[in-house]
């Protein structure tokens, strides 16, 4: 062969290694990313839903303290994607748990209703994701029923306002809550911008002594900013809102209860387990920006530990 052919073919040879991508830039086969560093890749919100449908067991918890009082509001999902051919489609659940301690009267705790849920995240393009959701909960929750105990009732009003008013399906126990949404993400060289809407309808099951609202529907908007700034770290910020789409009993005693809008941001490691686990424990610090969260003098600090295999 001659010296020319040689290096053609060896060229030739070398091809499908120099077309092997990780992220934008060429690299040889086997030496690309692994699941696990692809996915730190993503910038995993805090109170927005996934825009990658992942395998997921995630612990996270709200602690908001205020005057002389503090409430914890922890929330526990878990799922996964059963069908090999449908990699963006994972079920999942999810379940709370809140404590709230007065600054005056007694303390009292509660188990959230659980969630039922499904995230389907297909990728439109390369770097761009629409994450659509539907879930539905069951009343089955502490605090339900027409004559709960006062310090219940009151632990889990504060838990929908330690945790921004983003999961306000999970405490409303008198009530079976359906929900849907739709998302957008950009994921691109370590960069996500991410942002989702959601549609709660809540029909009252029982209870109709304390909660006078047959049914209410409610809102929530999210948008989310992140960069993995090194490979072990990536930061973020967010906002949230939440806005009340019908006027309940509580809106008409109170307009500015129609709303709530809260910012802020926090810092996330992305530590590999193994090629195709990470584990991502974050912290985050939240304000509102209005009444009434504002004027109750709240203030949001997240823990998050979600492990994503």
């Amino acid at each position: 062969m001659q010296p020319t052919t040689a290096a053609l073919a060896a060229l030739l040879a070398l091809a499908p290694q120099s077309l092997a991508l990780a992220g934008d830039a060429p690299v040889a086969a086997g030496d690309g990313p692994s699941p696990a560093e692809k996915r730190a890749r993503y910038s995993l919100p805090y109170l927005l839903r996934p825009a990658v449908a992942p395998n997921l067991a995630r612990l996270d918890l709200a602690y908001a303290p205020r005057d002389g009082a503090a409430t914890m509001a922890p929330v526990l999902t878990a799922g996964y994607k059963p069908i090999a051919s449908l990699q963006d489609l994972g079920f999942y659940g999810r379940v709370g748990w809140v404590k709230d301690t007065p600054d005056a009267g007694a303390s009292g705790s509660a188990v959230t209703n659980p969630l039922l849920f499904a995230l389907f995240t297909p990728e439109l393009s390369r770097g761009l994701r629409l994450p659509l959701f539907v879930g539905a909960t069951a009343p089955v929750g502490a605090g339900g029923g027409d004559s709960p105990q006062k310090a219940t009732r009151a632990a889990l009003g504060a838990g929908i306002a330690a945790r921004q008013g983003m999961d306000n399906a999970l405490y409303v126990t008198n009530y079976q809550t359906t929900t849907a949404g739709v998302g957008v993400a950009w994921i691109k060289d370590g960069l996500t911008a991410q942002a989702d809407a959601t549609v709660l309808q809540l029909t009252r099951v029982k209870g109709a002594a304390v909660d006078k609202d047959a049914s209410r529907t409610n809102s929530t908007f999210a948008v989310h900013v992140g960069y993995q700034v090194i490979p072990l770290v990536t930061v973020s910020v967010e906002a949230h809102h939440q806005r009340w789409l019908s006027t309940p009993a509580a809106v008409k005693a109170s307009p500015a209860a129609r709303d709530n809008t809260t910012v802020g941001g926090g810092i996330r490691l992305n530590l590999a387990v193994s090629k195709g686990a990470l584990l991502r424990p974050g912290l985050a610090y939240f304000v509102p920006v209005d009444d009434p969260l504002k004027k109750a003098g709240e203030r949001f600090v997240q823990f998050d530990l979600p492990f994503a295999f």
